[in-house]
């Protein structure tokens, strides 16, 4: 259901963007005029960096404290995908579409403080898997405009929405336990645990499914360094994220949940170089960092895939990210 109401959302926001973009393209193409142009991009790239999945319980200070993180790392991630860019004179709008390759990208470490609510912050629990990203589709839509102080350098302030799609798989665990006291309930750091390895042969023991829709309000600074290079240097804040995820424990058989927003908890910086061939192509590299604070939910439970879900009562569920990484692409204006 949570993968069907979200793959209905994109659908509709790629029917938007491609509508907003190519039937205006189609008929700038027609009625071609001075100061319009389209251009087409392929891309490719690497990605690092990893997403983050917490569970938090309410202590007595009304404060949330985390009792559980798993960090679904991506060491690393290669993708690749397109862009088109529409302009007018000084106006752009540009929408790109990315893949990333379904193959392991690191490890997944799950970490549990179960002594809490207790002041005892003792890690009790630590397990690592094997990391696979099964999907990774993301897309997004920026508007842009130029100003020109000078001949050097280019002011362009601009807009944007982001989504994207992950889908992590789990195999291969290793975990240690602590041990519990039996008078009196505490359990013992994981350090003093058995090690167990389960050996899954390619099973999942662990899904996670993680849907971002980000708003971007930024600026990108552009200076033309020589004849044919540009130096581009962008940053932006995100006014309003939005993340829906979901967790499936397979051994346990225990699905959690939540829908999380926050505003102004994210940001991200570009920094690219670009060298003009000719006229109408050009060749550049962007190295970029990303990533947010995080950002708490509801969370909720339930034990069969078939089941509703169900609010739990002084817990929270949250998710943040953090994304490195270059983007090589050739740049073609067709008009």
């Amino acid at each position: 259901m949570l993968y069907t109401l979200h793959v209905d959302i994109y659908r509709g926001i790629m029917k938007r963007l491609f509508t907003a973009l190519l039937l205006p393209a189609f008929s700038f193409f027609i009625y071609a005029s001075e100061g319009f142009h389209l251009s087409v991009e392929p891309i490719a790239g690497i990605r690092t960096g990893h997403v983050g999945e917490y569970v938090y319980y309410k202590v007595s200070s009304g404060d949330y404290d985390k009792i559980s993180y798993l960090q679904w790392n991506i060491k690393p991630e290669w993708y690749g995908g397109g862009s088109i860019e529409l302009s007018y004179n000084r106006l752009h709008i540009s929408t790109d579409i990315t893949a990333g390759l379904p193959v392991k990208c690191g490890e997944m470490q799950d970490s549990d403080w179960q002594n809490l609510p207790s002041n005892d912050y003792t890690q009790t629990n630590y397990s690592v898997s094997d990391n696979y990203i099964k999907t990774d589709i993301k897309s997004g839509l920026t508007v842009s405009y130029d100003f020109k102080p000078d001949d050097v350098i280019t002011l362009s302030p601009f807009a944007g929405f982001d989504f994207q799609y992950y889908k992590f798989e789990a195999d291969n665990v290793t975990l240690w336990y602590g041990a519990q006291n039996k008078t009196t309930g505490r359990y013992d750091s994981y350090t003093s645990g058995q090690k167990i390895e389960y050996i899954t042969d390619g099973s999942a023991v662990m899904t996670y499914k993680w849907y971002s829709y980000i708003t971007w309000i930024g600026l990108n600074t552009d200076f033309h360094v020589a004849k044919r290079w540009n130096l581009g240097i962008s940053g932006a804040v995100a006014p309003w994220v939005f993340l829906s995820v979901e967790d499936h424990h397979i051994l346990r058989s225990i699905y959690t949940s939540t829908n999380a927003s926050d505003f102004f908890c994210a940001f991200k910086a570009d920094l690219s170089i670009r060298y003009r061939i000719s006229d109408r192509l050009t060749a550049g590299l962007t190295g970029y960092i990303t990533m947010s604070s995080e950002i708490k939910g509801d969370l909720e439970y339930k034990a069969s895939e078939s089941a509703d879900y169900e609010t739990v009562e002084n817990q929270k569920y949250g998710s943040d990210f953090q994304f490195g990484g270059c983007t090589l692409y050739m740049k073609y204006q067709i008009f």
